[in-house]
């Protein structure tokens, strides 16, 4: 059992055929209508022009013999003459007796010769003459044409009205044949119209079928936008259905990065924690330095949902001292990278401060002091310094430092130089995108006093 939609669940495709199937027959029907009026009121005037000629006939037989009025036989029109022709006339003084009447008319009763052939009431002026009438008698099928003129007799002019009827089977037949053959081919051209304008629709709407065909496509994971052309009036719904969908897969992709992040910028504080166990011997110092690295974890998993959520870091309007930060981090790295014998040493102002967030600053020294304690041999040095309107910071370690030609290599996700040790290759990336962020820029070098890497991270001075 087929079950119908409501209208406001139909598709666009079956509304404007819908509406195609109800207007245009009403379109047909209105026009069929006016053709059909208009050739019925050319007949009439056509059987008006009949019965005028048929009337100036009989006027031009009439003549006045003996101070009387008589009719001059025989007429040219022998139609008169048979009973029930179709055709009749008469010819009458106004007001008076007729003057003739056609033997066709004899079958008339006495109703259809009061209606048929009566005078025109009010009786019209002579001053208001000739006149003339046509009427379509359709209770006796006849039309009628009469005209009242003066004529001369003598010194005096009297009123003549001449009469003359015919059936109606002529206009009617003719009436009748044109409505056929209009229906018939309003009815095809209705069919054909009706076929060109579903085929105008879907070809009209053809960029939105496409548009849905790519939209799921989109869904199914085979494309990841829209493609291909569109009309002018489809693009702006297209380019914001690009954008929209563009938005969301930044916002995936950076959903995927943040965890990886997350990951990454917890290993630290974890490492600090597991290896405090065997360094502190006493509960309080290990206490403190688990909330110590609590509180930190905590900011590092605030920091990344805030980053999960927006396109960009937001910019705190105050300088973030940078000495503090360096001094933080070394410190927990060097509890990490105990076993190593790292030699740290820095050389900072204390006054010197960068434009940025102390998170960002946080993860993005944070990320950079890790590589250099992974990757140093024994000593790692840090120093800044304010040049204009940007503040350096320069990271150096005494490890193998990082080929020229590798250099770009690094700054890509998960891209490694060493596989020997753990990792994932994303701790520069996100540095990368931190100093970027702040229209930074970061640079790696070879360490002129250490002769192993050294970074370089430059961001706007506070």
């Amino acid at each position: 059992m087929m079950r119908w939609l409501p209208l406001s669940k139909w598709s666009l495709e079956r509304r404007l055929v819908l509406a195609c199937g109800l207007v245009l027959p009403l379109a047909m029907w209105l026009a069929w209508l006016a053709l059909t009026q208009s050739h019925l009121r050319h007949l009439e005037q056509e059987q008006a022009s009949r019965l005028q000629l048929q009337a100036y006939i009989l006027l031009g037989n009439l003549s006045v013999n003996d101070d009387a009025l008589t009719l001059t036989m025989p007429l040219a029109e022998t139609r008169y003459q048979y009973l029930g022709s179709g055709l009749y006339s008469q010819v009458a003084m106004l007001g008076g007796q007729p003057i003739w009447r056609s033997p066709s008319a004899r079958l008339f009763s006495l109703a259809q010769k009061r209606t048929l052939f009566a005078q025109p009431e009010p009786l019209p002026d002579s001053a208001d003459l000739p006149v003339e009438q046509f009427d379509h008698y359709e209770s006796d099928d006849v039309y009628r044409y009469q005209f009242v003129l003066p004529w001369q007799m003598g010194r005096e002019s009297y009123p003549v009205v001449v009469t003359v009827l015919e059936v109606d089977d002529w206009v009617a037949q003719a009436y009748s044949q044109y409505k056929q053959s209009l229906t018939l081919w309003l009815s095809i051209v209705l069919v054909l119209a009706l076929i060109a304008q579903v085929l105008i629709l879907r070809w009209g709407l053809a960029p939105l079928r496409r548009m849905a065909m790519d939209i799921h496509s989109i869904k199914k994971g085979e494309q990841t936008r829209l493609a291909g052309s569109y009309p002018k009036e489809v693009k702006p719904l297209v380019t914001s259905l690009n954008v929209l969908l563009e938005s969301e897969q930044q916002q995936r992709q950076r959903y995927s990065h943040t965890m990886g992040d997350l990951a990454h910028s917890l290993k630290t504080p974890l490492a600090v924690i597991l290896g405090a166990d065997t360094q502190l011997k006493t509960f309080e110092p290990y206490r403190d330095l688990v909330r110590t690295q609590a509180q930190r974890m905590d900011q590092i998993v605030q920091y990344q949902l805030g980053r999960a959520v927006k396109a960009k870091p937001v910019i705190q309007h105050q300088g973030c001292p940078v000495l503090p930060l360096i001094e933080r981090i070394c410190v927990a790295l060097e509890k990490v990278y105990r076993d190593e014998e790292m030699t740290v040493s820095w050389d900072v102002s204390a006054d010197l401060a960068c434009f940025a967030d102390e998170r960002d600053m946080m993860e993005l020294l944070g990320n950079v002091l890790e590589n250099a304690f992974k990757y140093g041999a024994s000593e790692v040095r840090v120093s800044a310094e304010r040049q204009g309107e940007q503040v350096g910071i320069f990271i150096e370690d005494d490890g193998p430092g990082i080929s020229q030609n590798r250099r770009d290599q690094i700054m890509q996700r998960g891209q490694r130089l060493d596989t020997t040790r753990q990792g994932q290759g994303i701790g520069l990336t996100v540095a990368a995108d931190i100093i970027h962020s702040y229209k930074g820029h970061i640079e790696v070098s070879q360490s002129a006093s250490l002769k192993g890497a050294c970074f370089a991270l430059w961001l706007p001075a506070a």
